[in-house]
């Protein structure tokens, strides 16, 4: 489509002249944009016939623009041609478009009212009809009716009233917008400036506009306006709008509008190509030269070829990854500070050890994160047993990330005693978010270049560990675990506790400064997991920056399911016993957990189930190899037999017995059932005895309740009154000797804090005695010994304070506390109950032990209710707030 620079007489013709044409003429629709009159298009037009009425072949332009062809038609305007050729006329590819379903009638709505009517060139009128030909826009037409003829269809139009080709004359006839000669010179201008613009950012558009331009004083403004809209790449419904826009003054302003969006996208267009091409002008430049470079130093035999050689491995591996501006700068330098080095130097292989490093850091690699809540549900589940109030915790760590997008600012610490499954859980929650997996231990670590990297300066410099974590997982948001960060060392090589706050601290730790790299590294994406066995020795600092989640440990019924669903399974795998070859009846594991393994974790349980089936293994093992050598030997005298006596039966059949008995002796029974009174064959003599001591507690015996790794037991306090020395000696200048009365003294491998409790203990005992009953001065003139039985075992802790006030009181009145009682509790000077720890593992110790009486301090009610019910069901619990409390209860 191109305007037409011949001098056509067509437009020139009267009014008169102008009826002389035909009122019905062939229709042909365009599919991607309207003819403009004096616009000439080259196309393909159905086979029709001249007819008297139409003698100059003109046919009538209209476009469609909600008619879909299929794929392999809509490549422009000649698609019905296409469908022609493969045998379907234009009548019926457009039958359902043009024909109305309702009524027998044409249905103009689908076509636009304004259309173009064109005449073809007289030089292809004789052409084939599948050939194509040149046809040149007239004026405009309105549609009447559309009729089917044979192969195509006929339209009645009528004339629409168009501008004339002088200047004076450019208005409408009906006298809606008339506009005066200034105005259609100004309107004029605007549009050839526009145009020349146009041209300069559009060259390939000069060829078309030439002639407009240097003959457009020739030009009406309606056919200016036509020709310029024709030369744009707007859209087809854009251009129809135009089309049928009769008013010349309206008209102007669309296609104003249509020229200035042309000139704007050209020059954006123009713009994002110079920056391409400015960009790939500087890389084939830099690429010339570099090869330049190389070949130059090559043959000046310069060290450069093995260093490009090096360079370009680096920039190869470089591809596809992404690098913050400060890090690649600093690649960019050490690249050119390695062209300047031999290769043979000291400096070149630290510098290549250097960039070795910086290209293969995942600076800007992160792993696509999962954070589905019941996914990770699910897996803590597979792989923990219990610890709901750990598993809560964590699963409301992701529900944040999940609302946040991502997981990072938080440091969790774990701290428990060995062997519940610390290090596990930051393993299941690298697998619940579909992290990188990394730990490493920091126990008896004392340097704290092993934190954050060597001065490049040394020999064999090494960057820290977290750098060297992420090298090794290659990426930048693992899930990093810190195992023992209670066991950290200090030593003239500096406190690696003071190394990890830099690391741990949320707002510092995007710019992590490691002295090997020298260029900040972001670590906040990294998931950190801390596991310690106490908080005591932690530094406060450090201790401030980290979520502590408290995992106290498992109970009896909590170890037994873990023994059963895991452990188990777990040891037959790695011994090679298989599943119906050996069951340990669940009496078996309650005892081996209550007298081999009592400790909080079920590292130990572990340890004796391997030992069980290792034992069980060794018995399978030697009955296969005596089953093999007894068979080998009885066929051997079988054979021996029937060679010798062939005659003699009686002789055979001995050893087909001796042969039976033998294989019966060898022949294990399977599944192999280890019950409880076989223990002590596999493991030897329980460890742990029964914890009562004292099946009735007589007169200054009382119970308490104690807490330690292991879980918690039964403690007794024992008091007695002894006989006084005659003379005790007290350390003095003059050596005399003073009668001592009412002395009190504690032994058992008590801690200091202990040794604390009881002091309190017996100064307030003596306080209230007084206070209960004036005339009982037994402990303020009698010399108690107090005693904690299992002196081996260290003892440390005051919950034992209203313990040891019960005992000294209960030798004071000479009577025994009720039975089944058991009490815990840090005692004050003023008679205060304050509240203690680990009230789950006492409960526990209780009830295995019996007791269903227990004294605990008010301030644990709230602990008591969120107890299970199955450790709490049969036993009374008694809160008080005031040992006076506990002198009612008890005395």
């Amino acid at each position: 489509m191109y305007p037409t620079n011949k001098k056509h007489k067509l437009k020139e013709h009267s009014a008169q002249e102008q009826l002389a044409f035909p009122m019905r003429v062939p229709l042909v629709p365009l599919l991607n944009r309207p003819l403009f009159p004096g616009v000439t298009i080259q196309t393909i037009l159905p086979p029709f016939r001249r007819t008297k009425e139409n003698p100059n072949q003109t046919v009538a332009f209209f476009f469609v623009k909600d008619y879909q062809l299929q794929p392999e038609t809509r490549r422009g305007d000649e698609g019905f041609a296409r469908e022609h050729k493969h045998k379907k006329t234009l009548r019926q590819k457009f039958s359902d478009f043009f024909i109305s379903k309702t009524s027998k009638g044409s249905a103009l709505e689908n076509l636009p009212s304004i259309g173009t009517l064109a005449v073809i060139s007289p030089s292809d009128v004789s052409q084939s009809p599948h050939s194509f030909v040149s046809c040149t826009g007239l004026e405009r037409v309105r549609a009447r009716k559309i009729i089917p003829s044979n192969n195509h269809f006929l339209i009645d139009i009528d004339h629409v009233a168009a501008d004339s080709s002088t200047i004076n004359d450019d208005s409408n006839s009906s006298g809606e917008f008339v506009l005066d000669p200034e105005q259609v010179l100004i309107y004029k201008k605007i549009i050839f400036d526009l145009l020349k613009e146009l041209i300069a950012l559009k060259p390939y558009f000069a060829e078309g506009t030439r002639y407009l331009l240097q003959h457009i004083k020739k030009f009406s403004l309606s056919s200016l306006l036509d020709l310029s809209c024709s030369i744009t790449t707007s859209r087809g419904t854009e251009l129809q709008r135009v089309l049928g826009t009769i008013p010349t003054g309206k008209r102007f302003n669309l296609v104003k509008e249509l020229l200035d969006y042309e000139i704007r996208f050209s020059k954006a267009r123009q713009h994002v190509m110079k920056t391409v091409s400015q960009r790939l002008l500087i890389e084939q430049k830099k690429i010339y030269l570099e090869k330049q470079m190389k070949e130059i130093k090559s043959e000046l035999g310069i060290q450069g070829k093995g260093n490009w050689d090096i360079i370009q491995k680096f920039r190869k591996q470089m591809e596809g990854k992404q690098y913050p501006k400060h890090a690649s700068d600093v690649i960019e330098e050490q690249f050119e500070k390695l062209t300047q080095l031999n290769v043979s130097s000291l400096e070149f292989n630290t510098t290549r050890n250097y960039l070795d490093w910086l290209v293969k850091l995942p600076w800007m690699t992160y792993q696509t994160e999962n954070l589905d809540i019941l996914l990770a549900k699910k897996i803590l589940d597979e792989d923990h047993y219990s610890l709901t109030d750990v598993k809560k915790r964590i699963l409301e760590f992701i529900a944040v990330g999940n609302l946040k997008g991502s997981l990072h600012g938080k440091i969790l610490c774990l701290v428990g005693p060995p062997g519940v499954g610390k290090t596990s859980i930051g393993k299941s929650l690298s697998r619940a978010l579909s992290r990188e997996f990394f730990r490493y231990s920091l126990g008896g670590l004392s340097d704290s270049s092993a934190l954050k990297g060597f001065k490049r300066t040394y020999i064999g410099a090494l960057p820290g560990l977290f750098i060297q974590g992420m090298k090794n997982l290659k990426t930048s948001n693992p899930v990093f675990v810190l195992d023992e960060v209670d066991k950290l060392g200090v030593s003239y090589k500096g406190d690696p506790s003071s190394a990890l706050l830099e690391a741990l601290d949320p707002e510092q730790n995007s710019e992590f400064l490691d002295h090997f790299l020298d260029v900040s590294y972001d670590l906040s994406k990294v998931l950190f997991v801390m596991t310690a066995n106490v908080t005591s020795t932690i530094p406060s600092p450090l201790l401030d920056r980290m979520e502590v989640i408290r995992i106290s440990g498992y109970v009896e019924e909590e170890k037994l399911q873990i023994a059963k669903k895991y452990l188990i399974k777990k040891v037959q795998k790695e011994t090679g016993i298989k599943e119906n070859q050996v069951q340990i009846t669940e009496n078996a594991i309650r005892t081996l957990i209550r007298d081999y393994c009592r400790e909080a974790g079920v590292r130990n349980l572990q340890k004796n189930l391997e030992k069980i089936h290792r034992k069980i293994a060794y018995k399978i093992a030697i009955s296969k190899n005596n089953s093999t050598d007894s068979t080998t030997k009885t066929a051997t005298a079988t054979t021996a037999s029937s060679s010798s006596s062939s005659s003699s039966p009686s002789r055979q059949k001995e050893v087909e017995e001796q042969q039976k008995k033998q294989e019966k002796q060898n022949l294990i029974n399977f599944p192999i059932i280890v019950e409880e009174k076989d223990l002590q064959e596999y493991l030897g003599k329980a460890i742990f005895l029964g914890d009562r001591i004292y099946k009735k507690t007589g007169v200054g015996v009382v119970t308490g309740l104690a807490w330690s790794h292991f879980g918690g037991a039964l403690s007794y306090i024992e008091s007695i009154k002894t006989e006084f020395d005659e003379f005790d000696e007290e350390p003095s200048r003059d050596k005399k000797k003073v009668l001592k009365k009412g002395s009190h003294k504690i032994t058992g491998q008590l801690g200091e804090v202990m040794k604390e409790s009881s002091l309190i203990a017996y100064t307030f005992a003596k306080k209230f005695l007084r206070e209960q009953l004036p005339n009982n001065t037994f402990l303020d003139e009698n010399k108690i010994h107090t005693h904690c039985p299992e002196g081996a075992i260290p003892k440390d802790g005051p919950s034992a304070g209203v313990t040891i006030v019960t005992s000294l009181i209960s030798l004071a009145l000479q009577k025994p506390v009720k039975e089944d009682f058991a009490m815990t509790g840090e005692i004050t000077l003023s008679g205060k109950v304050l509240p203690i720890g680990g009230l789950k593992e006492k409960v526990l110790a209780a009830r295995r032990s019996g007791i269903n009486q227990l004294i605990f301090p008010k301030e644990n009610e709230r602990d008591w209710f969120e107890l299970e019910d199955y450790i709490t069901k049969g036993i009374t619990p008694h809160f008080v707030q005031k040992y006076a409390d506990i002198y009612k209860i008890l005395f």
